[in-house]
């Protein structure tokens, strides 16, 4: 179920046997945007990565409409957001939530232009400086949150700044297979495991130390890391050093070295945004049975705390009807 089920949702709710919940998803982002800073094209890895610069990826960001985005997908109720620690983490900042994040064309299309990105043939579409024609083929599994109809706006506001995104649904196993091939030039997952549960065990978003088919933006990197430089490819060092403060959260056995870490590791999405946020933090319809008792109407819903199971099932009971 999702934000835009609601309405429906209550609407069934008066003459129907079930009861709709309205609780909170922990993500941060229900769209967290995932370039491949490892993909096998030189010339679009150069684009993100270049000499450690950010400005096409900053580019993306700033020609997002969040604010419309959460009135025309939540209603007005989820929260603008790029990616990092939840709000009620020891480590947030709203700086790094909103870091990049002011919706922006003018300044999306001069950061184009510095990077050469121009229109060459007059189809409102940006080339590469060669001449050469950029498209980005974006592949994701749309599960969960709502994430197609979220990269449909996404695919219009950057093609309001000159820049040719071709959406491709896929099924789970296709995802898993191409994302963990490094197939994937771009995809997505909603951006949970930040809270002060599972980002200190599991910092996913924030360094690259595994792999998976949710997490497709650095896989040669991450596979360095995982076999000590077997495989893979040596990242950058500024991504090596973030590597060694990833290993230093995870380790940390005092608060003071967790904290120092944690914040290393948000500065740095903040300024470089490995991924593009949209909007989190968004309701969430939980249907319950009109004869069940003990569940509560307000709650969080998330992989951090396991969806329903911070909340005691094993006390919740049906009432038996005359």
């Amino acid at each position: 179920l999702k934000t835009q089920d609601i309405p429906l949702l209550k609407l069934g709710e008066v003459k129907g046997v079930n009861q709709v919940h309205i609780w909170r998803r922990l993500h941060i982002s229900d769209v967290s945007i995932q370039p491949n800073y490892n993909f096998d094209d030189p010339k679009y890895r150069e684009l993100l990565w270049g000499k450690g610069e950010r400005r096409f990826i900053r580019a993306l960001s700033h020609a997002i409409d969040r604010e419309q985005m959460n009135e025309m997908i939540y209603f007005g109720r989820g929260v603008p957001s790029q990616v990092t620690a939840h709000p009620s983490s020891r480590w947030y900042e709203p700086r790094f939530a909103e870091a990049h994040a002011r919706y922006d064309p003018d300044y999306s299309r001069q950061l184009l232009d510095e990077l050469g990105l121009e229109d060459v043939d007059g189809d409102g579409l940006r080339e590469y400086p060669d001449g050469s024609r950029l498209t980005i083929t974006f592949e994701f599994l749309d599960f969960e949150t709502p994430k197609s109809i979220t990269m449909e706006l996404v695919r219009d506001y950057w093609r309001e700044v000159g820049i040719d995104l071709r959406l491709k649904s896929v099924e789970r196993r296709l995802q898993a297979e191409r994302a963990q091939a490094n197939k994937m030039q771009m995809t997505l997952w909603h951006a949970d495991k930040v809270t002060d549960i599972l980002f200190p065990l599991v910092p996913d978003w924030f360094y690259p130390h595994r792999t998976g088919w949710d997490i497709a933006m650095w896989n040669h990197w991450a596979r360095y890391y995982q076999t000590d430089g077997r495989l893979g490819e040596r990242p950058p060092d500024n991504v090596r050093e973030l590597q060694g403060w990833g290993d230093a959260l995870r380790m940390a056995t005092t608060e003071a070295d967790r904290t120092v870490a944690a914040k290393a590791l948000l500065e740095a999405a903040a300024e470089n945004l490995w991924t593009i946020g949209t909007v989190g933090q968004a309701p969430h319809p939980v249907v319950v049975s009109k004869r069940l008792r003990n569940v509560t109407p307000t709650g969080i819903w998330g992989w951090d705390n396991r969806w329903t199971l911070s909340y005691h099932p094993a006390t919740w009971y049906f009432e038996e009807s005359d």
